[in-house]
Protein backbone atom coordinates (compact mmCIF):
# COMPACT_ATOMS: atom_id res chain seq x y z
CA UNK A 1 0.00 0.00 0.00
CA UNK A 2 1.38 3.43 -0.69
CA UNK A 3 1.02 6.15 1.45
CA UNK A 4 -1.78 8.73 1.17
CA UNK A 5 0.23 11.21 2.95
CA UNK A 6 -0.04 14.70 0.55
CA UNK A 7 3.68 15.39 0.56
CA UNK A 8 4.35 11.52 -0.47
CA UNK A 9 1.57 11.67 -3.01
CA UNK A 10 3.64 15.12 -4.46
CA UNK A 11 6.35 12.76 -4.83
CA UNK A 12 4.82 9.78 -6.59
CA UNK A 13 3.13 12.45 -8.96
CA UNK A 14 6.81 14.01 -10.01
CA UNK A 15 7.98 10.25 -10.07
CA UNK A 16 5.05 9.25 -12.48
CA UNK A 17 5.87 12.52 -14.83
CA UNK A 18 9.20 11.71 -14.83
CA UNK A 19 8.29 7.88 -15.88
CA UNK A 20 5.37 8.85 -18.04
CA UNK A 21 2.52 6.81 -16.34
CA UNK A 22 -0.18 8.43 -17.38
CA UNK A 23 -2.49 5.97 -15.66
CA UNK A 24 -0.62 6.43 -12.39
CA UNK A 25 -0.50 10.22 -13.33
CA UNK A 26 -4.19 10.53 -13.92
CA UNK A 27 -4.75 8.23 -10.25
CA UNK A 28 -2.87 10.05 -8.41
CA UNK A 29 -4.36 13.56 -9.56
CA UNK A 30 -7.87 12.36 -8.69
CA UNK A 31 -6.41 11.54 -5.04
CA UNK A 32 -4.98 14.65 -4.51
CA UNK A 33 -8.25 16.06 -5.53
CA UNK A 34 -10.28 14.31 -3.78
CA UNK A 35 -8.25 14.71 -0.62
CA UNK A 36 -8.59 18.87 -1.25
CA UNK A 37 -11.89 18.46 -1.48
CA UNK A 38 -12.89 16.46 1.58
CA UNK A 39 -10.17 19.09 3.60
CA UNK A 40 -12.77 21.91 2.24
CA UNK A 41 -15.29 19.81 3.44
CA UNK A 42 -13.81 19.80 6.70
CA UNK A 43 -13.41 23.23 6.93
CA UNK A 44 -9.46 23.12 6.74
CA UNK A 45 -9.40 20.75 9.48
CA UNK A 46 -6.50 18.15 9.09
CA UNK A 47 -7.32 14.57 7.57
CA UNK A 48 -7.13 11.76 9.28
CA UNK A 49 -6.26 8.27 7.77
CA UNK A 50 -9.69 7.18 7.99
CA UNK A 51 -10.54 10.53 5.98
CA UNK A 52 -7.44 9.89 3.24
CA UNK A 53 -8.95 6.34 3.33
CA UNK A 54 -12.55 7.15 2.03
CA UNK A 55 -11.21 8.83 -0.63
CA UNK A 56 -8.71 6.27 -2.26
CA UNK A 57 -11.47 3.90 -1.58
CA UNK A 58 -14.23 6.47 -3.38
CA UNK A 59 -11.38 6.44 -6.59
CA UNK A 60 -11.47 2.72 -6.84
CA UNK A 61 -14.74 2.23 -6.24
CA UNK A 62 -15.46 4.35 -9.21
CA UNK A 63 -12.91 2.43 -11.04
CA UNK A 64 -14.33 -0.40 -10.39
CA UNK A 65 -17.75 0.81 -11.93
CA UNK A 66 -15.95 1.68 -14.93
CA UNK A 67 -14.75 -1.59 -15.27
CA UNK A 68 -18.32 -2.94 -14.88
CA UNK A 69 -19.88 -0.39 -17.58
CA UNK A 70 -16.97 -1.23 -19.84
CA UNK A 71 -17.66 -4.86 -19.81
CA UNK A 72 -21.34 -4.80 -20.13
CA UNK A 73 -20.86 -2.46 -23.30
CA UNK A 74 -18.37 -5.22 -24.59
CA UNK A 75 -15.90 -2.35 -25.27
CA UNK A 76 -12.40 -4.41 -25.06
CA UNK A 77 -10.38 -1.11 -25.60
CA UNK A 78 -12.08 0.35 -22.45
CA UNK A 79 -12.01 -2.90 -20.45
CA UNK A 80 -7.93 -3.25 -20.18
CA UNK A 81 -7.45 0.75 -20.14
CA UNK A 82 -10.32 0.47 -16.64
CA UNK A 83 -8.38 -2.80 -15.17
CA UNK A 84 -5.13 -0.89 -15.16
CA UNK A 85 -7.09 1.51 -13.31
CA UNK A 86 -8.46 -0.36 -10.94
CA UNK A 87 -5.34 -1.80 -10.60
CA UNK A 88 -3.50 1.47 -9.67
CA UNK A 89 -6.06 2.68 -7.34
CA UNK A 90 -5.95 -0.78 -5.63
CA UNK A 91 -2.11 0.35 -4.37
CA UNK A 92 -3.42 3.02 -2.59
CA UNK A 93 -5.80 0.60 -0.34
CA UNK A 94 -5.03 -1.44 2.49
CA UNK A 95 -4.61 -5.31 1.60
CA UNK A 96 -8.24 -7.25 1.35
CA UNK A 97 -9.35 -9.91 3.50
CA UNK A 98 -9.55 -13.17 1.07
CA UNK A 99 -12.89 -15.54 2.03
CA UNK A 100 -11.00 -17.72 4.43
CA UNK A 101 -9.99 -14.40 6.50
CA UNK A 102 -13.51 -13.23 6.87
CA UNK A 103 -14.94 -15.94 7.54
CA UNK A 104 -12.57 -16.27 10.13
CA UNK A 105 -13.05 -12.91 11.62
CA UNK A 106 -17.13 -13.33 11.69
CA UNK A 107 -16.63 -16.68 13.21
CA UNK A 108 -14.65 -14.91 15.71
CA UNK A 109 -17.06 -12.23 16.22
CA UNK A 110 -19.76 -14.67 16.98
CA UNK A 111 -17.70 -16.53 19.46
CA UNK A 112 -17.37 -14.06 21.84
CA UNK A 113 -21.28 -13.90 22.48
CA UNK A 114 -21.09 -10.22 21.64
CA UNK A 115 -22.89 -10.02 18.04
CA UNK A 116 -26.86 -12.07 17.67
CA UNK A 117 -27.82 -10.27 14.48
CA UNK A 118 -26.19 -9.43 11.11
CA UNK A 119 -26.22 -5.71 12.63
CA UNK A 120 -23.95 -6.62 15.36
CA UNK A 121 -21.58 -8.24 13.38
CA UNK A 122 -21.33 -6.03 10.76
CA UNK A 123 -20.91 -3.35 13.42
CA UNK A 124 -18.49 -5.49 15.07
CA UNK A 125 -16.25 -6.09 11.77
CA UNK A 126 -16.05 -2.41 10.77
CA UNK A 127 -14.73 -1.35 13.98
CA UNK A 128 -12.40 -3.93 13.70
CA UNK A 129 -11.54 -4.45 10.37
CA UNK A 130 -12.59 -0.70 8.55
CA UNK A 131 -11.61 -1.15 4.74
CA UNK A 132 -10.28 -4.14 4.58
CA UNK A 133 -13.14 -6.48 3.81
CA UNK A 134 -15.83 -6.71 1.20
CA UNK A 135 -19.18 -6.00 2.44
CA UNK A 136 -21.06 -8.19 0.20
CA UNK A 137 -18.95 -10.77 1.29
CA UNK A 138 -18.60 -10.39 4.74
CA UNK A 139 -22.75 -9.89 4.89
CA UNK A 140 -23.25 -12.95 3.09
CA UNK A 141 -20.85 -15.36 5.31
CA UNK A 142 -22.62 -13.42 8.43
CA UNK A 143 -26.29 -14.39 7.08
CA UNK A 144 -24.78 -17.62 6.56
CA UNK A 145 -23.05 -18.40 9.69
CA UNK A 146 -25.80 -16.96 11.94
CA UNK A 147 -28.45 -19.17 10.08
CA UNK A 148 -25.88 -22.38 10.98
CA UNK A 149 -25.61 -20.88 14.23
CA UNK A 150 -29.50 -20.79 14.55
Amino acid sequence: MHSLGDDDLREQLKSAMKAGEALRLQVIRSLLTGLKNRSIEKKGEPLDDKDRLAVARREAKQAAESLEFAERSGREDIIAKARNLLSVCNEFLPSQMNEAELTEAVRGILSEGDASSLGDVMKALAARYAGRYDGKAASAIARELLEQAR
